[in-house]
């Protein structure tokens, strides 16, 4: 996603205000109980949604009928701070709906409205279910809010979500073939291997000097530690045992020993191996990640990725919709037009877990079978039990999300609350739902839709990347799920428990002569988490 920096002067704080679409000077909107004004923070899946969505709000008959003078007016830009700090200033805010970033903190506020009885607990219009039974099951439990001071109380919902994205690993599919394989990465170690045959070869970009790497990345977006960590662990550790950790929960019930899990360990074995060998001049396999990755910003790292200088880039779903004007440039410019796909490859020692997986050609080729949705125990290249078979079934078809970070909210002061609060169950229907694909150019928000069985049409212009994502939601074998955003555990949003007491996982891998291990993060963090660390954090969490 976009990486902006906010200034934080007296003077851009003053001049906030005028960041809104039409800027200063710009028609004021009229501020009544028939005006929808919404705002959005511009970031990876950008703005158009908002606009088409609200398009289709104001034809719908029963819209009409409701709001006979009703305004709508969409304004955006980029300060991902920009909600907050309306939110703050109720004399001069009017927006009726903000869809902003980092905005968990907000619930239980004075700030907002409470979203349960008017929203989650109604029925989505024209459709016989509930809004929040349309929602996919994870990111239905992340959003529910939990107060550390009365840990009793209900659940209530503050904020519904507007970006839903995965994240994984974007790859070049036509230089993947080009060096000999036919497929995406099963699994780690299967990546791994794809990484020394690409570093081998010494292949250089058009026969320039400029050799291509397998990774490219940015100096400034992380997202090796913020995306793929979280997902080998789950991955490793199952989807229980992950939720577990930010429960605080081993063995049935609240103990430190959380932090001596294992899959956290795992996770950080595989960016070692991926990683470390960076620099080191004497080894072949060196230099996985292209160095200008270190220098350069994420959009120029990402464009470097259209141009085919490297194969594999650690991104989201959002990376078609954010460089599609990028890679239209690149095009008419003489450039490839390469296929670009999305892979989740499986951490490879998911198999010291499973009694019935001898080796990592027998996992890749159990996962190859999964993804043609077989459902057999026994196949070509793999005899497995039905308990090791659901492992990694599970393991396959999850994914770290990010609709935690990106919410939609209410002030409570707002004067067009009631079409506010309309608009966020209209974007739970079907129209709204296909509208947000095709403005998004094929991501999708975290409910029940499948594009390819509502809109046939629309699944068949979807790019290779996300068709690809839609085979992995929709599959006949389990349900995808998405990772829960970790603050939305108590222990995390309160306690500031993390999987690690340092978090500079990439950095420190990546860094030439670095000497820290995954053990060293390991063991630093079993030695921070003692009696009384512990006690602390299950306090400010509410729940000791």
């Amino acid at each position: 996603m976009r990486k902006k920096v906010l200034s934080t002067t007296m003077a851009a704080v003053a001049t906030l205000a005028c960041f809104a679409t039409a800027g200063c000077g710009a028609k004021k909107t009229p501020d009544t109980d028939q005006t929808l004004e919404i705002f959005v923070v511009d970031a990876g899946y950008g703005v158009q949604w908002a606009h088409d969505i609200a398009e289709l709000f104001k034809q719908e008959d029963w819209v009409k009928e409701k709001y006979p003078e009703l305004v709508v007016e969409v304004k955006s830009n980029d300060q991902k701070t920009f909600v907050q700090t309306q939110l703050s200033t109720p004399k001069v805010n009017t927006y009726d709906l903000m869809f902003g970033c980092y905005l968990y903190d907000q619930a239980g506020s004075e700030d907002i409205i409470d979203l349960t009885e008017s929203v989650y607990n109604q029925k989505v219009p024209g459709e016989d279910i509930l809004f929040k039974d349309k929602m996919e099951t994870a990111c239905l439990e992340e959003l529910a809010y939990f107060n550390p001071n009365n840990p009793d109380a209900d659940e209530s919902y503050w904020y519904v979500p507007w970006q839903g994205g995965i994240q994984g690993i974007v790859y070049n599919a036509d230089l993947l073939k080009e060096f000999g394989f036919d497929h995406e990465p099963y699994t780690t170690d299967e990546l791994y291997e794809m990484c020394v045959a690409i570093k081998k070869a010494h292949r250089k970009v058009d026969g320039l000097e400029t050799e291509i790497y397998p990774f490219i990345q940015s100096s400034d977006a992380d997202y090796w530690s913020m995306y793929m960590f979280q997902t080998w662990w789950a991955q490793y550790q199952g989807i229980d045992g992950y939720n577990n950790f930010y429960r605080g929960i081993d063995d049935g019930s609240r103990s430190s020993d959380i932090f001596k899990q294992k899959g956290r360990l795992e996770s950080l074995k595989v960016f070692e191996k991926l990683l470390k060998s960076n620099g080191n001049a004497e080894d072949t396999t060196a230099n996985f990640v292209n160095p200008q990755s270190f220098n350069v910003k994420f959009m120029v790292a990402q464009s470097s990725l259209l141009q085919g200088h490297a194969v594999f880039h650690v991104n989201g779903d959002w990376f078609d919709n954010e460089m599609k004007e990028m890679k239209a440039d690149i095009i008419a410019n003489g450039g490839k037009d390469y296929t670009m796909s999305f892979c989740i490859p499986v951490i490879s020692a998911i198999k010291d877990q499973c009694a019935t997986i001898a080796d990592d050609a027998e996992l890749r080729a159990l996962i190859k079978a999964v993804d043609e949705n077989s459902s057999s125990l026994t196949g070509e290249g793999y005899d497995v039990s039905r308990e090791d078979y659901d492992k990694v079934v599970e393991a396959r078809f999850l994914a770290n999300g990010g609709s935690g970070s990106t919410l939609g909210v209410i002030p409570s002061y707002a004067k067009g609350k009631a079409p506010a609060i309309d608009f966020l169950r209209y974007m739970a229907t079907d129209k709204a739902l296909g509208a947000y694909v095709n403005a998004t150019y094929g991501t999708k928000l975290l409910f029940k839709y499948d594009v390819q069985e509502k809109n046939p049409e629309l699944y068949a212009n979807l790019t290779p990347a996300h068709k690809r994502i839609e085979k992995m939601y929709n599959n006949t074998l389990t349900n995808f799920t998405t990772l829960r955003y970790n603050k939305s555990f108590p222990l995390c949003g309160y306690g500031n428990v993390k999987p690690f007491v340092d978090e500079k996982y990439y950095e420190k891998f990546s860094a030439v002569g670095n000497t820290k291990t995954p053990q060293n993060f390991f063991d630093e963090t079993i030695q921070y988490w003692d009696n009384t660390a512990w006690q602390s954090a299950l306090a400010r969490a509410g729940l000791n």
